[in-house]
């Protein structure tokens, strides 16, 4: 999802309007004004997205340390770890390797910034075969 498309879902989750109703160009005035509501809150909460279509773990880190200073961020979401960058090789070892890597470079810059550093992930459904979600690697 892009900047916008984040943006928009946030604004219509906070104001409680229907996004398929400002999409279509049908909302009324009072759900207008529950957006600019949502947005003027949304701004003052400090939100910052950046939405890369390609990151590498080392420009995350120099991001994020210069959030800190510039804007003394509090906390920090990734979504998600699996489309960070890494080697080219695809294969399940190097991949495990990879993200065992960005975990604990993530773990160190959250205690060196001293914020709580949320990295999200998606579920290996395949591995479930139908049972109730669990996590898997």
């Amino acid at each position: 999802m892009v900047h916008r498309e984040l943006v928009a879902r946030v604004l219509c989750g906070m104001s409680e309007v229907d996004g398929t109703r400002i999409r279509n160009r049908e909302a009324t005035k009072p759900e207008i004004d529950q957006i600019e509501t949502a947005a003027k809150e949304l701004e003052s909460l400090g939100v910052y997205i950046w939405d890369p279509s390609f990151a590498r773990l080392g420009e995350i880190v120099a991001r994020a340390r210069l959030a800190k200073v510039k804007n003394d961020i509090q906390w920090l979401v990734l979504d998600y770890i699996g489309l960070i960058a890494g080697s080219k090789k695809s294969n399940d070892d190097a991949r495990r390797l990879h993200i065992g890597q960005c975990s604990r470079t993530l773990k160190a810059l959250a205690k060196e910034l001293g914020i709580p550093i949320f990295i999200l992930s998606q579920l290996n459904r395949e591995a479930d075969k139908g049972g109730p979600p669990m996590l898997s690697i």
